[in-house]
């Protein structure tokens, strides 16, 4: 049979958990489904990435170089013409905060006819008429696509009229079994909080303000009497300042227990400390959705739709949505109802995981053809 060969690409090499564990899921879906099929990542340098990167046999990396765009254009159009498809493993992938479909790269996969898909993908708000225009166009022009919502699948059906090769899949994580990377805990309990940097979606007046209120609601409540504070970046590069920043407050505020900042790049080590929190506080989708799949007692802030859709989705009551004011009274009451909570519908979970595996099926399908 011939050897197929296909390139991943997406948001690589900036110890990101949640693109991490996306990455993690598409190679073990290819290795378990599919056979004599080489690919290659391109992405930026890092050890964490590269220890993901080792443990299977038919991957390999090329590395962008940084600030060297001619360096990092001239790799990927060479890499495009060894390939047969070119892949983008999941995310919010169209946005006007996040970005358009990889557009500074794809743009020349349709200038020189090279095959590319999209899978498990996101699409958030898009306001701007020159990002609905990028998005068409590159949607129109996708081999297959698959959208982790049925949200994002209607936005997209709304914006090209070349419906006939999306699907409904869900986000690529869910196929993992998290429970295989829960370490052995600590007899000590902790909260866990993971910001997000909000620069493109709030003021710097009302990220302040929603640091400040749960800063007032962490020094209110009794378990930080009880349990240490742990303080960890899921974007180990874009997140590292707004949690850093974060935890010195906290250091100035709490005395009667420890707080902790976690400086660590390994996806392991990431959700081992998400597995083993007594309560998670998170801006972070894939922290949310790390919780939810192992039962782990979390309070979702969210700040795009996509966090909402989630909670919606699969029934998770105590979430704050991205478009209320974030208050002590609200972070209380979902403090109350995370400790009773549950509403977490399990047969959704089962069923977006089975879900999940479409974004595979659609491979085998390119790969037997």
């Amino acid at each position: 049979m011939k050897k197929r060969k296909i390139l991943i690409v997406g948001y690589y090499g900036y110890d990101n958990l949640g693109d991490d564990l996306m990455l993690l899921a598409l190679l073990n879906g290819i290795n378990d489904s599919l056979e004599n099929l080489k690919i290659t990542i391109l992405a930026r340098k890092s050890q964490n990435l590269a220890n993901l990167i080792d443990k299977f046999e038919n991957v390999e990396i090329a590395y962008f170089k940084m600030n060297n765009k001619p360096f990092n254009l001239y790799l990927y159009v060479k890499t495009i013409f060894t390939v047969d498809l070119t892949i983008w493993g999941g995310g919010t992938c169209f946005s006007d905060q996040d970005g358009l479909g990889n557009f500074k790269f794809f743009i020349f996969n349709l200038i020189f006819r090279r095959k590319f898909s999209y899978l498990g993908i996101g699409i958030g708000e898009l306001k701007k008429n020159t990002s609905k225009l990028i998005t068409r166009l590159l949607l129109n022009n996708s081999l297959f696509t698959s959208f982790r919502d049925p949200k994002s699948l209607t936005i997209a059906n709304s914006l090209t009229p070349m419906k006939d090769h999306f699907t409904l899949s869900s986000d690529l994580t869910y196929i993992l079994d998290f429970k295989l990377f829960k370490q052995s805990s600590t007899s000590d309990r902790y909260i866990l909080i993971s910001l997000r940097d909000l620069t493109n979606f709030y003021t710097l007046d009302q990220i302040k303000n929603r640091q400040e209120v749960l800063l007032k609601f962490l020094f209110g409540i009794k378990q930080i009497h009880e349990c240490d504070i742990v303080v960890m970046p899921i974007d180990s590069v874009k997140d590292f300042e707004a949690n850093n920043r974060f935890y010195h407050k906290l250091m100035n505020g709490v005395t009667s227990k420890n707080v902790i900042f976690v400086d660590d790049n390994d996806m392991e080590k990431k959700l081992s400390v998400i597995l083993n929190s007594d309560l998670n506080i998170t801006e972070r989708l894939h922290s949310v959705v790390i919780s939810a799949f192992n039962n782990v007692n979390c309070i979702p802030l969210s700040y795009s739709p996509k966090i909402n859709s989630f909670c919606e989705e699969v029934n998770i009551l105590n979430f704050i949505s991205y478009d209320e004011e974030l208050t002590v009274s609200r972070l209380q009451q979902c403090l109350n109802t995370s400790e009773s909570n549950e509403s977490v519908d399990i047969p959704k979970l089962k069923q977006l995981k089975e879900r999940s595996k479409y974004n595979i099926e659609l491979l085998q399908k390119f790969y037997e053809s």
